[in-house]
């Protein structure tokens, strides 16, 4: 076999053995395609299965690029692909059916993996000097592989928003270096790839590429690389030149995450040290991953082998006289006190506090102690390697046997799914746009994955002006998250237009009329005031609109009894710590009306619990939500038992409150008749409306966007921004139909 020959079979090789160490895990643990294992765990479950699917809906014509009705109250979709879904392997999992699209995930992993070592070792080839030489290969193969499934790697191995840019960075590397001899194109094309694969990853990737530039490397006569020449024109080049390839797809994301809801932590921004070098090192064995690994306070996944880093070792004690010994020696003390102090934690991570999955930047470690490691000139013989490889493949090992036990298995998803599909199927939507909630969905991306319009979403562009109005509203959130559920009343599902409720397998219709377009008399359009109470905002709203009465009532607490308790003004606590305890509230509830709890100040999950008739419980847990009891049809004296967990607990500030369905329909049945919100695609929208000779203003309940225009026929309407949340469209006299359209 000649040189030539020999060196694809190595680079094959590279690409095979990631892959081939994968499948016999999945083999092994009968990992999907082999068995009812699957990597839907954290992110991949809750999140990027049911992007797939909305992507086939959209790659299959059934939705627009441009706008989707699924994320959450509406979004532009163009930001949302770019930031999710903008990597070409994601067409994988799109290719299989919605049942077995755990398997297209899972070879789209050991592509993603088999890429990674393959690119690390074409790197490795190049900064040894081996290229189209059999050189060590054994030696580059396993450290490829080392960098493939290393700690960063397998911790992220489900996170498909990241995987693809440990592939890229080898090559960012590659070009970077050559770009030190003229040849600078590559290294824009690397950089600018970098950085639409996924912005903040590939900002990681433009750090690291920046100061290998700029840090000196020692002139070595031998060296295959020349001495760089380093001109502030070359950065300028290459860097303004990703910058402009990758613009719109930069513009995009960045526009979106300017309406994007942060989370902070003053912690994060202290000049303080993150953990000891003890636990830092304790990192660097196999077998050291944990679930904290996951977390905001867990440590970095540094993981790659003892067999590189003592090579890596041996490359900084005894080849000083390399030509890369200091470049590489700078760029690891960097990455590693980056690691430790915080302030330059939060740099490399683009000052944003990482929710989940922390020192994101820690693979740039890892493949800079690869490389060092293949510089180091040792002669390792094949099978002195061994042991290096088993310890890989007993990380690996135990790494997924821990992260699977939070994986959903593949006859659990593929049931679920098809069970939601069909009962969807048997819902006849026609043209008209309204939204459907799911009381108990299988994630909270469920809109999403069967491209209906709700109002549950997560990602990490969610839109900050509708958490702030659905908080208001009485809808519990977190950071990123959307949520239906508790807080739904009747006057927030008409106002936002949830039509039908899935509801442990049935589909039910809400009572009152439900629509996401109202017409109003002009001068209701009114600003909001700023209440934090859901009872006020909700009654505000309702009067702003046009409601006679008021949407919600209190309920008076005629009397309380303590079951097992005792109270004082601040404290309830057990009497018998080993018995049931409870409050019973005595209620006067109006006949027809539905009853809510709520309460005042805030208590630890597990604390306290409504007991409802049918015997099902709800944990009383949130500031935001009211709490639905139930619908009481004949009225009168109402029993509401409150089950106590806690030992001791304050006392609770619980308030009741009614709703009257008659009120609730009549009031937007009056704003609503004969308007029609037909749905043209998922980017535009035909408003059908009752002419009238006044001036009227269509309150609809999207996210305002500067991309929505509305035209009648080919004059263009104007658009303003409602209660800081909604668009809302003047209408002239006379007009009978308008045409929504997004841009």
């Amino acid at each position: 076999m000649n040189e030539n020959r020999q060196c694809r079979f190595y680079r094959l090789c590279s690409f095979l053995l990631p892959v081939l160490i994968l499948v016999l895990y999945f083999a092994v643990k009968q990992v999907s395609p082999f068995g009812n294992s699957t990597f839907l765990i954290h992110d991949m479950n809750a999140q990027y299965v049911d992007f797939y699917a909305y992507l086939r809906t959209v790659l299959t014509g059934k939705n627009n690029f441009l706008y989707s009705f699924s994320r959450g109250l509406g979004g532009d979709f163009p930001s949302f692909f770019s930031y999710y879904l903008i990597s070409p392997f994601n067409l994988i999992p799109v290719l299989f059916s919605d049942e077995l699209m755990p398997v297209g995930i899972s070879l789209e992993m050991l592509l993603l993996f088999g890429l990674s070592g393959f690119s690390c070792f074409l790197s490795l080839q190049y900064f040894t000097g081996t290229r189209g030489k059999s050189g060590n290969p054994f030696f580059l193969l396993f450290l490829s592989s080392a960098y493939s499934l290393s700690g960063w790697m397998v911790l992220n191995a489900e996170n498909f928003q990241f995987l693809p840019e440990a592939s890229v960075l080898p090559m960012v590397i590659i070009s970077c270096e050559k770009a030190k001899n003229g040849k600078k194109l590559p290294a824009v094309l690397w950089i600018a790839a970098a950085l639409i694969l996924n912005f903040y990853i590939g900002y990681m990737i433009c750090i690291f590429a920046f100061l290998w530039m700029v840090i000196p490397v020692k002139k070595d006569p031998s060296a295959e690389v020349s001495q760089p020449r380093f001109r502030l024109i070359d950065l300028l080049l290459i860097f303004g030149g990703a910058l402009l390839i990758s613009a719109p797809v930069l513009i995009s994301v960045i526009r979106q995450a300017g309406i994007t809801v942060k989370g902070t932590d003053a912690q994060w921004y202290q000049p303080v040290f993150n953990f000891s070098v003890p636990d830092f090192l304790r990192k660097f064995l196999p077998g050291q991953f944990d679930h904290i690994q996951y977390r905001d306070n867990g440590l970095p996944a540094v993981y790659c082998s003892l067999t590189a880093c003592c090579a890596a070792l041996y490359f900084f004690i005894f080849r000083r006289d390399a030509a890369h010994w200091i470049h590489h020696l700078i760029i690891f003390f960097v990455l590693v006190f980056s690691l430790f102090f915080r302030p330059l934690t939060m740099a490399w991570q683009g000052f944003s506090q990482p929710h989940w999955w922390p020192y994101r930047f820690s693979f740039l470690l890892i493949y800079i102690i690869i490389l060092c490691a293949s510089e180091c000139r040792l002669r390792i013989p094949w099978f002195a390697l061994i042991p290096g490889f088993a310890s890989l493949i007993f990380n690996m090992f135990v790494t997924y046997d821990i992260k699977l036990e939070e994986a959903q298995p593949l006859n659990v998803y593929s049931t679920a799914v098809a069970e939601k599909a069909a009962l969807l199927s048997s819902l006849d939507t026609g043209d008209e746009l309204y939204r459907i909630e799911d009381m108990a969905p299988r994630s909270d991306n469920d809109a999403m994955h069967f491209a209906y319009a709700g109002v549950t979403h997560f990602d990490s562009l969610a839109n900050r002006k509708i958490f702030a109005f659905l908080k208001k509203l009485g809808f519990p959130q977190d950071r990123y998250t959307l949520q239906y559920g508790l807080g739904n009343t009747q006057f927030a599902n008409s106002l936002l237009g949830v039509r039908h409720i899935l509801s442990e397998g049935a589909l039910l219709r809400t009572d009152p009329v439900s629509s996401v377009a109202y017409l109003m008399h002009r001068e209701q359009n009114n600003a909001l005031k700023s209440s934090d109470d859901p009872y006020a905002f909700q009654n505000e709203i309702a009067a702003l609109i046009g409601f006679d009465e008021p949407a919600l009532k209190t309920v008076p607490i005629n009397s309380f009894d303590l079951v097992n308790l005792e109270c004082d003004d601040v404290f309830c606590w057990k009497t018998d710590y080993e018995a049931d305890a409870a409050f019973i509230f005595h209620l006067m509830l109006p006949a027809g009306n539905y009853l809510y709890g709520h309460l005042n100040n805030e208590f630890p999950v597990g604390d306290l619990f409504y007991q409802l008739e049918d015997g099902t419980e709800t944990a009383v847990v949130s500031l935001d939500s009211f709490v639905p009891l139930g619908y009481s049809e004949e009225g009168g004296d109402t029993v509401i038992s409150v089950r106590v967990d806690s030992p001791i607990l304050d006392f609770p500030d619980l308030t009741f409150y009614a709703e009257d369905p008659e009120n609730v329909s009549t009031g937007f049945a009056a704003l609503s008749e004969d308007v029609h919100v037909l749905k043209k695609s998922s980017s535009e929208l035909l408003i059908q409306i009752p002419v009238q000779n006044v001036e009227r203003m269509l309150l609809v309940t999207i996210p305002f966007d500067k991309g929505w225009k509305a035209y009648n026929g080919k004059n263009e309407l104007r658009i303003s921004e409602i209660w800081d949340a909604f668009l809302s469209v003047s209408i002239p006299s006379g007009v009978s139909e308008i045409t929504l359209s997004y841009h």
